[in-house]
C-alpha cells in the first residue's frame, strides 16, 4: 500500500478490532467508529486532546497486561508513521510511553505474526521495574477510578489495597510488595503500658521493590474526632520519618481527603511539608488546595502570641481549667 495515511488507518483499524480485544479483552468500538467518521489521524488528534495525560481506561489495561506495544502511541512512532504527525505530537507520544517506563523500538511492525514473536522475545529478558514509576502509575489508575466513580474508599486500608493491587497487577510479581510491613526483628517490639512501643523504628505503609526502592506512607482524612493541626503534624512526623529511615528509597507522601473538593492543606502548610524532605513526592487527592483564609489568621495569631511571650502550655491550662468550671 503506497499511501501512508490510508496505510495507518488500515493499521490502525486491525489493532482496534482484532488485536487489542484479543490481547486484553478491551472493547474499542467507540475509536473505531471515530476513525470511520473523522479519519485516523483526526482520531488520533481527538484522543490527544481527550487524554492528554495517557489516563484512558484502555491505556492502563495496556499498561496492566504489558502491552504498550499496542498502543496507539507506539503506532505513531513507528518510523513508517512517523512523518504523518507533528514534532509536538510525538513528543506526546514519547512522553506517555517514558511516564509508564517503555522503549518504543521505533518500529512498530505491522505484521501481529512478527510483533507477537517480538513480544514473546522480549517476555524472555524481563527488564528491572522502575518501581517509582509502577508506584506513581497505581496512584494515577485510582484517580481514574475515583473519577470514573468507581473507588470510593472510607478508610486508609481501602486506599492501601487498590495500591496493593495495581502495584502487582503491574509487576506481575508479588514477592516485593509489602503494605504495613512490620519488623524483621520482633523481638525488638515490646509493649509499655498497654501500647506498642517502636523506639526508634520505622514501619512505612508501603515497600516496594526488592532492595526497598520505594517507601511510601498514607494519610487518610476524615476529621472525625481529630483536629486538623493534629493531622497535619502526623503528615509532618510520617515525612520526616521516611526520610530519617529510608535516605536511600524514593518516598512518596499520599494524601487521601475526603473533602470533595480540596484538601485540608493550604499553601503555607503544603511547602511546609516540601521543605521537610525536598525529595518526597506528595501525592494528594483532591489535588486542589484549601484556600480558607482562617488558617492564615490562626497562624498570625500564634505568631502575635509568641512575639508578646505568651506561655501556651499555661494558657492551655487555663482554657482547660474554665472549661471545667463551665461545666459546674
Amino acid at each position: 500500500m503506497s499511501n501512508p495515511e490510508e496505510e495507518f488507518k488500515q493499521v490502525m483499524l486491525h489493532r482496534y478490532s482484532e488485536e487489542v480485544p484479543k490481547a486484553i479483552h478491551h472493547s474499542s468500538t467507540r475509536v473505531i467508529k471515530m476513525i470511520h467518521e473523522h479519519g485516523a489521524l483526526d482520531t488520533v488528534r481527538r484522543l490527544m486532546q481527550q487524554y492528554p495525560n495517557h489516563d484512558s481506561e484502555g491505556y492502563e489495561e495496556l499498561w496492566k497486561h504489558g502491552r504498550l506495544d499496542l498502543s496507539l502511541e507506539a503506532l505513531m512512532l513507528d518510523e513508517h508513521f512517523a512523518a504523518l504527525f507533528k514534532k509536538e505530537e510525538l513528543e506526546w507520544a514519547r512522553k506517555g510511553l517514558a511516564d509508564y517506563k517503555y522503549a518504543p523500538t521505533g518500529y512498530a511492525s505491522r505484521s501481529p505474526v512478527v510483533r507477537e514473536k517480538r513480544h514473546a522475545a522480549g517476555r524472555k529478558q524481563k527488564p528491572m521495574a522502575d518501581y517509582a514509576a509502577v508506584f506513581r502509575n497505581a496512584w494515577r489508575m485510582l484517580l481514574r477510578w475515583r473519577d470514573d466513580n468507581r473507588f470510593a474508599p472510607e478508610n486508609e486500608e481501602a486506599v492501601q489495597c487498590f495500591l496493593y493491587f495495581a502495584i502487582v497487577s503491574a509487576l506481575k510479581d508479588a514477592r516485593f510488595v509489602k503494605p504495613k510491613p512490620t519488623t524483621d526483628k520482633p523481638q525488638k517490639l515490646q509493649f509499655h503500658e498497654g501500647k506498642l512501643d517502636v523506639g526508634n523504628m520505622h514501619f512505612p505503609d508501603f515497600i516496594v521493590g526488592e532492595a526497598r526502592e520505594v517507601v511510601a506512607e498514607l494519610k487518610f482524612v476524615r476529621f472525625q474526632g481529630r483536629t486538623r493541626s493534629n493531622v497535619f503534624a502526623d503528615c509532618k512526623r510520617d515525612i520526616s520519618k521516611m526520610k530519617q529511615h529510608h535516605p536511600k528509597s524514593r518516598r512518596f507522601f499520599v494524601l487521601y481527603d475526603m473533602h470533595p473538593k480540596f484538601v485540608f492543606l493550604d499553601t503555607h502548610q503544603l511547602e511546609e511539608l516540601k521543605a521537610l524532605d525536598p525529595e518526597c513526592e506528595l501525592l494528594l487527592y483532591p489535588e486542589e488546595i484549601s484556600t480558607s483564609p482562617a488558617k492564615a489568621r490562626a497562624r498570625a495569631a500564634i505568631k502575635t502570641m509568641k512575639d508578646r511571650g505568651d506561655d501556651f502550655h499555661e494558657l492551655g491550662k487555663r482554657n482547660a481549667a474554665k472549661a471545667v468550671m463551665g461545666k459546674k
